[in-house]
């Protein structure tokens, strides 16, 4: 997947600019020319200020040819159309308008301000929409309202990732490991998202592991281990084996055109060939190519959403640990998280696993403190996917071998895991770092995905 320069902390910016379409519907008679013409100004001044690309502006009015308003949007192919009303509005134009479109829409109004029929034009289109089974958000609210303009952004977002998901291939290298049974899910179920999930033999990874030279792999060995600051404690022949895996995977993501990878990390590779990807995808991530732990793609989906969102690494754990008095739980798996989410540099060691010491390689540290979305895409049940959403904190927690990381839910821990288990939430949880609640649940009604939160 191809990335622009443009960096936010350690990873290069996932996600490109939301395309936005802007529609004024106005009334002349209803408002003054001049009232009109400033309400465009501010509102179009707003948009870009926010970073969105605004592929095409009109104002539609009685007098407006709507047929080349159409043919304009259909070429230009935002990712959401976003409609002003400042009153009542005749009701056709914005059926005639938005119903040959096939893009999500935005309706939105201020509140006072310009006619006495003011909210009309909304509640009409609206209406409208509904009897004629189209989907759509809506705002009421002042051009000055940070929460209208910052609802529109994560609706664009959403709208964006909506088109986005449907290009996504998922290469699963393995069957699932051992008595894993809620990380499957058919694979052509998941393709009711648009998505590709592509199956692999694990054999088929290691033969290009094999193909690796030493020369090859010792390269790769300087790049696994730069960012461990707190020290190295396998052997040189141990990290070999690593660098292999690192470039084994690098081949297969770019032959194949993966944008997630997922491998069977056990018990083949931990005890059979004493190599584990767990290293490889901490780098991989690094650079926005996001490694599945334990082949779980709805967790690789929904990896991949909070890496868009955030253009920052995100982290795969299971729950472990809950503390009631303190009012946290962590989230850990065995070392596979990017060194980018490290507190402290300082603190980033690379061990041998601490369950199985020869069976392979990780890198371990205490993730940092921060805002943070916990989410989990779950399988479809009777045909609907559902999202487990929830926001938290992350804080300091005692010292715990592997990636793990402790957080305060902001629904109190004893709701988060209460509701976990009312649900039936699936043990893997996604940790994105800061407040990605809005656009993820946005994206999930475009998709039709129920939301569960604590």
């Amino acid at each position: 997947m191809a990335h622009s320069e443009e960096k936010s902390g350690d990873l290069y910016r996932y996600m490109e600019r939301p395309g936005l379409g802007v529609l004024f519907f106005e009334n002349p008679s209803h408002v003054a020319s001049k009232t009109l013409e400033q309400h465009r100004s501010r509102t179009l001044k707003r948009l870009e200020a926010m970073g969105l690309e605004i592929r095409g502006v009109h104002w539609v009015s009685s007098h407006t040819d709507t047929d080349e308003v159409v043919l304009h949007f259909q070429k230009a192919d935002p990712d959401l159309v976003l409609c002003s009303l400042t009153s009542w509005v005749e009701e056709y134009l914005p059926i005639r308008v938005l119903n040959p479109l096939s893009i999500p829409i935005f309706l939105w109004s201020i509140p006072n301000g310009t006619a006495h029929s003011l909210l009309s034009g909304l509640t009409a289109t609206a209406s409208n929409l509904r009897q004629m089974g189209k989907a759509y958000f809506h705002a009421v609210g002042p051009v000055e309202s940070d929460e209208v303009f910052n609802e529109i952004k994560a609706c664009a977002m959403a709208a964006y990732l909506k088109r986005k998901v449907r290009k996504l291939r998922i290469g699963l290298f393995g069957q699932n490991c051992p008595g894993m049974i809620d990380v499957g899910g058919d694979d052509m179920t998941l393709a009711a998202l648009g998505l590709e999930v592509i199956r692999y033999e694990l054999s088929d990874l290691m033969e290009t592991y094999d193909r690796i030279s030493e020369d090859r792999a010792r390269s790769s060995v300087d790049v696994l281990v730069k960012a461990a600051g707190g020290g190295i404690e396998p052997e040189p022949e141990e990290l070999l084996r690593s660098g292999r895996m690192d470039l084994a995977l690098r081949e297969k993501v770019e032959k194949e055109r993966l944008d997630l990878v997922g491998v069977r990390c056990w018990p083949e590779l931990r005890s059979q060939l004493r190599v584990m990807p767990c290293l490889a995808f901490s780098t991989l991530m690094d650079e926005g190519i996001i490694g599945i732990c334990e082949n779980d793609p709805t967790a690789g989906v929904t990896m991949w959403l909070l890496l868009c969102l955030s253009g920052k690494a995100v982290f795969l754990g299971d729950i472990g640990r809950v503390d009631l008095a303190e009012g946290t739980l962590s989230l850990c798996h065995c070392g596979v998280a990017s060194s980018s989410l490290a507190e402290d540099g300082r603190a980033v060691h690379i061990r041998r696993y601490v369950l199985h010491p020869e069976g392979g390689i990780c890198i371990e540290f205490p993730l940092k403190r921060g805002p943070v979305t916990l989410a989990k895409l779950m399988r479809p049940r009777g045909g609907t996917f559902s999202m487990f959403i929830s926001r938290g904190e992350s804080v300091e927690g005692p010292e715990h071998r592997g990636s793990v990381i402790y957080v305060q839910p902001e629904a109190g821990v004893d709701r988060f895991v209460s509701r976990m288990l009312e649900d039936g939430v699936e043990h893997h949880i996604v940790v994105g770092y800061g407040d990605l609640v809005t656009p993820l649940a946005r994206w999930c009604h475009l998709m039709q995905v129920r939301v569960i939160s604590p």
